[in-house]
């Protein structure tokens, strides 16, 4: 379900003084595939690792302590188990619904305001660092705790739309954070 960044979406940016309102939205597929994109660009952080490095490693411990009382094969059938898992859940979100359907997101001077079907959602600047552009969209979030917002290429009409878009949520994000560089993170 991947996207050129010169083809024509379905969704309506519509710029204003103050920011602007993009109305879009989001297929199962396009979900799904963002959020694997939005949990490979956080597993590459640093920031991720500092704060879940234990769930990571308990299966580890584990596999060792059993590998000692009662051999290899047990403790490689766990470690298996424990890190296949955690993968699969990665991939498979029990929230993905929530990311389905019509959606408008609203920049203002200070935040943006999320409204999907379950309801809406105020996030100032501050809580996002990290802003990727890929193949199937655009992933804005916070490296070390997970906040998110995606956003597939075909909620922008064509590049133009996509880049000022960016190009204003960059500005945003980097002011309050620093200067965001074009690759993505801080």
């Amino acid at each position: 379900m991947q996207r050129t960044a010169g083809t024509a979406g379905t969704g309506r940016w519509e710029p204003t003084p103050s920011g602007g309102v993009l109305h879009f939205t989001v297929t199962k597929a396009q979900a799904c595939a963002l959020y694997w994109q939005l949990n490979t660009g956080v597993l590459r952080t640093a920031a991720y690792w500092r704060r879940h490095w234990a769930g990571w490693a308990l299966p580890f411990a584990a596999a060792g302590g059993l590998w000692w009382a009662a051999g290899w094969l047990p403790a490689l059938t766990l470690l298996v188990l424990a890190l296949g898992t955690r993968v699969w859940r990665m991939r498979h979100p029990l929230n993905l619904q929530s990311l389905i359907g019509a959606q408008i997101v609203t920049l203002t001077a200070d935040g943006l305001y999320l409204t999907r079907p379950g309801g809406r959602l105020y996030a100032p600047y501050t809580a996002y660092d990290t802003l990727r552009t890929t193949p199937d969209g655009l992933l804005v979030y916070n490296s070390g705790s997970g906040a998110a917002l995606v956003i597939p290429r075909s909620a922008f009409a064509d590049a133009a739309a996509l880049a000022g878009f960016t190009a204003l949520l960059r500005a945003r994000i980097g002011r309050c954070a620093g200067a965001i560089p074009q690759g993505g993170r801080l």
